[in-house]
């Protein structure tokens, strides 16, 4: 059984496959061999029934042929004569094919037979030739009268056909019990060939299902069972448990040894879990001591940073709002300037304006003139387009109503057509024409309503726009009114603006002076800005540096902390 244990499992697979594989073949050599010997058997069964039947077949003959020369002695006509020589030439096929068949496969018992078949077969059909040469000279050529050769040689030929017929009998009794022996025999190897393949398939099975029942329960299921306990024993930390099967040279072997190594792994582990154990107390004893000493750091340290911070915020938001005061001023006044000097030179380029708008207004009054006249002529046009769009939408209308009526129409038509279908339909085959000429008649009418449909919707389109148009000329023509009346306005103010552009351009030159004292005090305010701004400046600067640092030290406190706590 060592020999197996050393082995791998492939191997001992292998070996089963390879046992069966020989059994198999064993089996398959037998059952070919017994396949051979009953085709050869059934070859010999075969050819000796072809030897039965061509004996049979000569037997036949031979009884037709002497049938046939009685048949002409008795009858004595020439018909008769005729009906012998065809039957003659016929059967004498059958000797001829049949006895070399019959000597080229004929055994040693039955070759002297056939010898003496042939020369009784020869001696016949000499007698049968004369006999047949007396029957044509005295029933066809009619050359001669005396028929007392003719019946001589008929009963002479007779006794001739009766011995060959003993032989044939003979012949064929020997080979009906050939062709008996051989099917038996036949019939039994048979038997001896399906009790012999049943037998051993059967061995091979056992053998077989032992080979593999002892192979895999011995060299396999069961040391790989004691393997898989000792798993789940150490699995479930019995590290007591006794690994078998280390010195095996299969998966089995390599299996053991592994558990071997897993429960050297544990124990080790076990044993490191309990030292860590005992460090893990010190450390959680050491760590407590030290987080209280960190806590009271913490809170002391970050009271005074916020402190810190605190002031720091509170002074950069101070300076950062004077920074804001003073940028807003210096940007005011920068503003106010620009827009003062900006003041005046418009307050110059105004009262050029002025004066160069006293001219314009004389031209502008010219224009509106001649505008109102172009309204005058726009009023009549729109008018008479008004007119011309109401007899559109009345022509609209009269067209809806027409095509309203075709529509009526199509559908009168339409139901016409379908009564006319029906009564043809009625009339059977002498109305189908008149049924295809109802169904164009009512495609036409369907045809009609769509296209008066989509002259209907055209229409309405139509009516719609040009009511539409109507209401835009009314509004066109209410808008030309309003302008008129617009431009009777803009005539009156535009004398009022000449007179008040005059008085402008004295304005204009006071407001020049004005702004030009304006200008002096704004630069004396900036001066004082810019001073105020570089000092809030320098005030935020020293704020942010504080806060930076306040928040760097937190930062460090904080980590320093962190750096303790880890450690």
């Amino acid at each position: 059984m060592k020999f197996f244990n050393d082995r791998k499992i492939m191997t001992k697979v292998l070996s089963l496959v390879t046992v069966m594989v020989a059994l198999v073949g064993i089996l398959a050599f037998v059952s070919y061999r017994s396949v051979d010997q009953m085709q050869d058997a059934i070859a010999v069964s075969i050819l000796r029934s072809d030897l039965l039947k061509t004996s049979n077949d000569m037997l036949d003959a031979q009884a037709t042929l002497m049938y046939a020369e009685v048949s002409i002695a008795v009858k004595d006509t020439a018909q008769s004569v005729k009906d012998a020589e065809e039957r003659t030439e016929f059967y004498k096929k059958v000797f001829t094919e049949g006895l070399p068949f019959m000597k080229s496969v004929a055994d040693a018992e039955e070759a002297p037979m056939l010898e003496d078949i042939k020369a009784k077969y020869d001696v016949f059909m000499a007698q049968m030739e004369i006999t047949l040469r007396e029957a044509n000279a005295i029933y066809v050529t009619k050359t001669k009268e005396d028929d007392s050769a003719l019946k001589e040689s008929a009963a002479k030929n007779e006794k001739n056909g009766r011995e060959m017929m003993e032989l044939l009998w003979a012949l064929n009794a020997d080979m009906n019990e050939d062709v008996k022996e051989l099917g038996d025999n036949t019939a039994a190897m048979a038997v001896r060939s399906e009790h012999t393949v049943v037998v051993l398939s059967i061995s091979i099975v056992v053998l077989g299902f032992l080979f593999g029942f002892v192979l895999s329960s011995k060299g396999i299921a069961k040391p790989l069972n004691a393997s898989v306990d000792v798993l789940k024993k150490l699995a479930d930390n019995d590290l007591d448990v006794d690994v078998q099967g280390a010195d095996r040279k299969d998966e089995i072997g390599d299996v053991a040894r592994a558990a071997q190594f897993f429960k050297v792994a544990l124990i080790k582990q076990r044993e490191m879990v309990e030292a860590e154990k005992r460090e893990q107390v010190l450390k959680e004893k050491r760590q407590q001591r030290v987080q209280e000493l960190i806590q009271s750091f913490d809170a002391n340290a970050t009271h005074t940073v916020s402190t810190v911070a605190a002031a720091s915020t509170q002074l950069s938001q101070t300076a950062e709002g004077m920074s804001k005061i003073a940028d807003e001023t210096n940007r005011q006044s920068v503003e106010v300037a620009s827009a003062s000097e900006q003041a005046s030179h418009n307050v110059q380029s105004v009262a050029s304006a002025a004066e160069e708008m006293a001219a314009t207004v004389q031209e502008i009054s010219r224009q509106i003139a001649i505008s109102n006249n172009m309204v005058q002529d726009a009023m009549s046009k729109a008018e008479a387009a008004d007119a011309s769009s109401r007899e559109l939408v009345d022509m609209s209308g009269a067209v809806g109503a027409i095509a309203t009526l075709i529509e009526d129409i199509a559908g009168q038509i339409n139901l016409l057509a379908l009564n006319a279908t029906i009564e043809s339909a009625r009339s059977g085959e002498a109305g189908k024409g008149f049924a295809v000429v109802a169904n164009e008649v009512k495609n036409l009418a369907t045809q009609t309503a769509k296209a008066t449909e989509q002259i209907r919707q055209q229409l309405d389109g139509v009516q719609k726009t040009a009511v539409n148009v109507a209401d835009v000329l009314l509004s066109v023509r209410e808008a030309i009114g309003k302008v008129d009346e617009t431009s009777a306005t803009i005539a009156a103010a535009v004398e009022e603006q000449a007179a008040a552009t005059q008085e402008i351009v004295s304005n204009m030159n006071t407001a020049t002076q004005g702004v030009e004292q304006i200008n002096g005090g704004i630069f004396s305010i900036k001066g004082g800005t810019d001073s105020t701004t570089a000092a809030t400046r320098e005030v935020l600067d020293a704020a942010r540096m504080l806060s930076v640092q306040a928040e760097k030290m937190d930062g460090e406190v904080k980590s320093f902390l962190r750096d303790i706590q880890a450690a």
